[in-house]
């Protein structure tokens, strides 16, 4: 294990260079020479093998660079998702939202760790997503066109981009892998559906109006997104599109060759043309997916109180911290926290109970912290990062009857992370 480990570090110190990534280009548009030649000396399956390589080591040369949740620092519900991730990984009782007193949120990587997955499992989930969605577009033409040539010939225009260069829906399952397991279902429907006669020969003569519609579906999709990363949505309407114009593409350059050895050479370079426009070859995750290039950075000053936490703090104890750290307390040390990962007073208003939360805070802060309030909100620790305030130290208040806990430095570290324990006189 140590050595695997070891070996992934080594590897993503390689790739992580920039010289590597004119390499990788090198070797993809070599593997899309090498699947064209197959194509043309009548080898279909193994163009389609060498060019579902290229597309397995152009999508693991990104997706081995990420170490921490993808999303985590930009998107804020992808943050939000990830801390109820963390939570049901860790903390108990199990059901409960991060936030204490809150309902559970629902996504895909919630739903794993609460299965039971290791939360570093479920971290490469959307790379897993992403390798999953490039076996979808190689197998599905096989699901849908009877003839094997013609399936393998719309399944490497697929997995290349499409029939409109850079459209692969790789970018856009990376950021929602849980498209995935939704754009499966919707294939398994049509797939179904596809089996019938009467609607097979009704989609077979509709079949170009149909690819216009969806061409033009993803063109609004792209316009009212303004451009950039496709969405899922837009990515897999031209991937169905590509499956359904393959038959009659191929039929269309057998006509206009004067034999089949010139139509064989022509598709061939067809492949090639789509495979060099295609954003497999030119995808650029660190450019082009935001917070791709924070997941590929672990940042190992934030990670050592929150391993900290996770050792040391009961599973079911709540950390008291202000709202810009409750996400990375639930997420990457796995315990409930008090407050909403928003700031806005309404967000801290609309918890249950919110001017005894507030209250508790601020007598938290004052270095004396309510005791009943402490136990009702099961807070244990205090959770403090850099520029904020060290509560004084405590003394006694005349006149003060209401019990108050005192408390005790447990973690200190350079970047001024620290952690206080909420203890009994």
């Amino acid at each position: 294990m140590i050595g695997t480990v070891g070996l992934l570090d080594s590897l993503r110190q390689i790739v992580a260079q920039e010289a590597s990534i004119t390499a990788l280009r090198v070797v993809l548009f070599s593997l899309g020479v090498l699947a064209a030649l197959a194509w043309a000396r009548r080898r279909p399956s193994l163009a389609l093998f060498v060019m579902s390589m290229g597309g397995f080591f152009g999508l693991a040369y990104w997706l081995v660079q990420i170490v921490s949740p993808m999303g985590f620092e930009t998107d804020p519900a992808a943050a939000q998702d990830w801390a109820q991730a963390g939570v049901n990984a860790l903390a108990e009782p199990k059901g409960a939202g991060f936030v204490l007193g809150t309902n559970s949120s629902t996504s895909l990587v919630s739903a794993l760790t609460a299965a039971g997955l290791p939360f570093s499992f479920v971290i490469g989930v959307p790379a897993l997503a992403c390798l999953l969605t490039l076996g979808l577009l190689i197998l599905l033409p096989f699901a849908f066109l009877k003839d094997r040539t013609t399936a393998a010939f719309a399944a490497s225009v697929a997995l290349a981009g499409g029939l409109w260069p850079g459209m692969a829906p790789y970018s856009s399952i990376l950021l929602r892998p849980s498209a995935l397991p939704i754009a499966a279902a919707m294939f398994g429907l049509l797939l179904t559906a596809a089996r019938g006669r009467t609607l097979r020969r009704k989609f077979n003569r509709s079949r170009f109006g149909v690819s216009a519609g969806l061409l033009a579906a993803a063109a609004l999709d792209r316009a009212l997104e303004g451009g950039g990363e496709p969405s899922v949505y837009a990515a897999f309407c031209l991937s169905i599109t590509a499956i359904i114009l393959a038959s009659p593409l191929r039929a269309a350059l057998s006509q206009i060759a004067s034999s089949p050895a010139s139509a064989r050479r022509a598709e061939a370079l067809l492949l090639l043309s789509v495979f060099g426009g295609s954003g497999l070859l030119w995808w650029d995750p660190p450019r082009s997916i935001s917070g791709f290039s924070e997941a590929r950075n672990e940042n190992a000053a934030f990670l050592r109180p929150m391993e900290w936490i996770r050792g040391n703090v009961p599973a079911n104890s709540v950390v008291l911290a202000s709202p810009m750290y409750s996400v990375p307390i639930a997420a990457l040390a796995g315990r409930r926290v008090l407050f909403s990962p928003s700031e806005g007073a309404r967000a801290q208003t609309s918890l249950p109970e919110p001017f005894r939360r507030a209250r508790l805070l601020e007598s938290t802060r004052l270095g004396l912290p309510l005791e009943r309030l402490a136990e009702g909100f099961s807070v244990t620790h205090l959770f403090l990062g850099p520029g904020e305030a060290t509560p004084p130290a405590a003394t006694e208040r005349p006149g003060d009857s209401e019990p108050r806990l005192i408390l005790v430095p447990v973690y200190e570290d350079v970047k001024d992370f620290r952690v206080f324990r909420l203890m009994k006189k």
